[in-house]
């Protein structure tokens, strides 16, 4: 990029980063901490304000386009991990509106950027929202349907499985493999009737 580009993407991402919106986009999501085990199998490619910047300052962007796919990837992430609904998504778009304003008043054209093929989510990702639906099925199984279920789990995939007391055991749902998740998601709705709900094992998404 020359010199007039690399200003307008540091004022751009300055504008952006001033933003109250901005909260969760200005470093990398620290999905540990958030408990989040989920997110490195299915952002496969993450990025922040605060990497786009450095980029810049340090001519990791050979022209303005890869600056520019850049940012889009960071509200295309948004998107894809977490729900239409949710607050941050609704923030992803304020910010992405924002961003549009900026380059249209600096004449920046988005035409080639937006022309580029998403980045593809892992083949063998499962997607969020299902593993959201099977968690809150989960939820209400019967002792026995729910017994079952941790069978199959022992069996298939005993990493999903954590042991918290003698009694109690917790399922990581993001710990399971694409045909694990599929053998459990087949059976917890193999009945349309709901079952009484049971507090033996705690669910982690």
């Amino acid at each position: 990029m020359n010199s007039d580009e690399i200003q307008k993407a540091l004022n751009l991402v300055k504008h952006l980063s001033q933003m109250n919106e901005s909260i969760h986009f200005l470093h990398p999501v620290d999905y540990r901490a958030l408990g989040l085990h989920d997110y490195p199998h299915i952002i496969k490619t993450p990025m922040d304000l605060s990497t786009v910047k450095s980029k810049i300052k340090t001519s990791l962007y050979i022209n303005f386009d890869d600056f520019l796919g850049d940012m889009i990837l960071i509200w295309d992430n948004c998107r894809t991990y977490n729900l239409a609904e949710s607050q941050i998504v609704q923030q992803t778009e304020i910010l992405e509106k924002s961003m549009l304003r900026f380059c249209n008043q600096n004449n920046i054209s988005l035409e080639n950027v937006l022309k580029r093929p998403k980045i593809e989510e892992h083949p063998d990702t499962v997607p969020f929202q299902e593993k959201v639906d099977l968690s809150e099925r989960l939820k209400i199984l019967s002792a026995k349907r729910l017994a079952y279920v941790v069978g199959i789990i022992e069996i298939d995939c005993p990493k999903a499985i954590t042991q918290l007391t003698d009694e109690r055991i917790q399922l990581r749902i993001d710990a399971l493999d694409k045909n694990s998740f599929a053998k459990v998601k087949e059976y917890a709705f193999s009945e349309k009737s709901e079952d009484t709900p049971t507090k033996r094992i705690k669910l982690e998404e």
